[in-house]
């Protein structure tokens, strides 16, 4: 009778743990669709830029495999919420997950569900305002579209109005605009500088003197048109037929703390034969900006001095392109003119001379001496 009662009371074990297990495999499988879709997706996050906070406020993705593992995170977490719809965090990451695959208007409804959920939480209200400026940008004018802007009145002042909550400023933009712009990703450095400007008062305002060199600079280099406003607070050149520039114009592009360098800080000069000559003692980029009033082709004319220890060796530069490679290579105080042609087409243009050389050569500092760039328009 023991032994008997023992067998149904295994029995009734078994089909017990198997309707158990029954019930359990259901629950337990959307959790770990959600856990595997979290992972997914933080790998892929990891081997973007750990220097980026926000997944909408960048630019989309466009390496292939990086957009496989987010798709494959994607479907992990839209499987997973098809047993536990409630789940926020996966709406998150399932938003942040669109942004990055460029799909900023499939975003909104997660965040939406996300800011609904946990409407205390900065993150998911600043990751919705980036992914309602991204969509904006999608269906604006053709000129948003290109600069990836958004320029409708209504939700600017919406993000804004948002954001505003969580004390987020104009000058918080301004790190990443200079991260992005060091990156040589000009687009997205541009969008920092203008969402710095569209989060207050039009205009450059307070915005420091480098990052305007920055944000002109980006819009060149990137073939972007500037603001209106924004030639009233940069310096540059007019150029009609012809033009000398100056040495003592140029403004370094670069930054080098150690010399208490930075962008847009004008260059030393040296006086020699009553000639003010701009002197590089660092290597890098000098610039001036310059408007082309009318398209064609220029001669340019490079005058530098040879100084000791040679050879010094500079480029002159148009948008950062070659058109004159100098190398003063006598050494004897003489000055020397290198020539070169380019075409410019009408507008805002980047004149830079890039200094390559800069060397200690037997104790004695090898530096660049020049007196101007000068341009000529000339028949095609």
């Amino acid at each position: 009778m023991k032994r008997y009662s023992r067998w149904v009371l295994l029995a009734i074990g078994l089909v017990a743990a198997g309707a158990l297990s029954g019930w359990v495999a259901p629950q337990a499988l959307p959790r770990l669709r959600l856990a595997r879709g979290a992972q997914l997706y933080q790998a892929a996050w990891q081997a973007i830029d750990e220097r980026y906070l926000l997944a909408c406020e960048r630019a989309p993705i466009t390496d292939e495999e990086l957009r496989a593992q987010l798709n494959a995170a994607r479907q992990e977490l839209e499987m997973g919420l098809a047993y536990d719809p409630r789940d926020a965090h996966a709406h998150l990451l399932i938003g942040r997950i669109h942004c990055l695959l460029g799909e900023p208007q499939e975003a909104l409804e997660a965040l939406q569900f996300y800011t609904q959920q946990r409407p205390d939480n900065p993150m998911g209200r600043l990751e919705l305002g980036f992914a309602r400026l991204a969509a904006c940008a999608q269906e604006a004018t053709a000129a948003a579209q290109e600069a990836r802007l958004c320029d409708d009145v209504q939700i600017i002042q919406q993000v804004q109005a948002n954001w505003n909550e969580f004390n987020v400023r104009s000058k918080d933009f301004y790190p990443q605009a200079r991260y992005t712009f060091e990156k040589r990703d000009y687009s997205s450095a541009l969008i920092y500088y203008q969402r710095a400007v569209t989060f207050r008062a039009p205009g450059l305002g307070k915005l420091p003197f480098p990052d305007r060199y920055r944000w002109a600079m980006a819009a060149i280099l990137s073939r972007s048109a500037l603001p209106p406003f924004f030639l009233d607070g940069l310096p540059y050149v007019k150029l009609s037929d012809s033009k000398t520039i100056p040495a003592a114009q140029f403004r370094w592009l670069r930054t080098n703390p150690q010399a208490q360098i930075d962008i847009s800080t004008p260059v030393a000069t040296k006086k020699i034969d009553d000639a003010k000559y701009a002197v590089l003692y660092h290597s890098g980029r000098v610039g001036v900006f310059l408007q082309a009033r009318q398209s064609g082709w220029y001669l340019l004319k490079f005058k530098a001095l040879n100084t000791p220890p040679p050879p010094v060796i500079a480029r002159v530069e148009l948008d950062t392109r070659p058109v004159i490679e100098a190398q003063l290579t006598r050494g004897d105080q003489s000055r020397q003119t290198f020539t070169g042609r380019a075409y410019l087409s009408e507008g805002m243009h980047l004149l830079s001379v890039n200094y390559l050389n800069d060397q200690m050569i037997n104790g004695v500092d090898r530096n660049l001496f020049f007196l101007s760039v000068r341009l000529e328009r000339v028949a095609e």
